[in-house]
């Protein structure tokens, strides 16, 4: 399986942050369907490290 890719040729890195656990993995696996690379973190903490050392090229937030 192949990522998508963007204009200058990398995949795709999506972060997802999202506290529900069973949410979260099935969006994870339906963006990983469409050959995202996908890195979930469950909270602002994990987030804000994922941030830092997956260095995504976007980010799914859950605000609520």
């Amino acid at each position: 399986m192949q990522c998508r890719r963007i204009s200058t040729g990398h995949f795709v890195k999506l972060l997802l942050v999202e506290d529900d656990y069973a949410l979260a993995t099935g969006l994870a696996a339906a963006l990983k369907r469409e050959h995202f690379l996908v890195c979930n973190a469950y909270s602002g903490q994990e987030a804000l490290a994922e941030l830092r050392s997956f260095d995504p090229d976007m980010v799914v937030l859950d605000l609520g």
